[in-house]
């Protein structure tokens, strides 16, 4: 399920967003521009809805730094300006898309679908690594040529890994990535499914897939 973070310092418009959206997606709301850039620091995003106009960091701000820092996922401006040069200033600092405030839900919800099929469309779906070929879009995993099934849960974790094969997270950050709306979004659950995923994709006599490094969190083996 795609994870969307939301960054907007009106209470009203946060909660509302965020309880629509939260339907259809992993949805995480802050208040503020700093709180914005320390998620965007330590977790990863399908997509951003940024408001414009934030105390400390704009949504400018935020947005220009994400990009320069190698951001990738689209972005979508939240603002009441609707002149010319602002939406230039915008798209110029990185922005996929641009709403004016006041905005109809549902529009704003076609939107997120729009960036999110686009992205998607672009972005990789089949990966490798060492003898295991995830494609992402039939939802398929093979070892040496033989198909594993796999829980949604189990695939989810694993395409985290594979999408981000030189990095490691901590079983507090997967739970917040992958499952933090999830009553059981806990970090002994993630080890818990970790272990099973094991179990599934490990064969006998030879190291796991998933290494766990002491002090930084789990990865996939080089």
């Amino acid at each position: 399920m795609p994870k969307l973070l939301i960054a907007e310092d009106d209470a009203e418009t946060r909660e509302m967003v965020a309880l629509y959206l939260g339907r259809d997606y992993q949805v995480e709301a802050v208040a503020n521009g700093r709180d914005a850039l320390h998620a965007l620091k330590h977790w990863q995003y399908d997509l951003l809805i940024l408001d414009w106009n934030m105390p400390e960091y704009t949504g400018l701000d935020i947005c220009k730094q994400y990009r320069q820092g190698g951001g990738q996922a689209p972005v979508l401006f939240l603002t009441g300006n609707n002149t010319f040069p602002d939406k230039e200033q915008g798209f110029t600092a990185g922005a996929d898309d641009y709403m004016t405030k006041p905005f109809d839900l549902r529009e704003l919800n076609l939107r997120v679908q729009a960036l999110l099929r686009r992205h998607k469309a672009i972005g990789e779906e089949v990966f490798t690594h060492g003898d295991l070929t995830m494609d992402c879009k039939k939802k398929t995993l093979l070892r040496q040529g033989n198909e594993i099934s796999l829980s949604p849960r189990e695939f989810q974790l694993l395409e985290l890994f594979m999408r981000h094969p030189n990095e490691t997270f901590t079983a507090e950050a997967i739970a917040r990535r992958l499952w933090s709306n999830d009553s059981d979004a806990t970090a002994l659950n993630t080890r818990v499914q970790i272990k099973r995923l094991r179990d599934r994709i490990d064969l006998p006599e030879r190291p796991s897939y998933i290494k766990n490094t002491q002090g930084h969190g789990y990865g996939l083996c080089p």
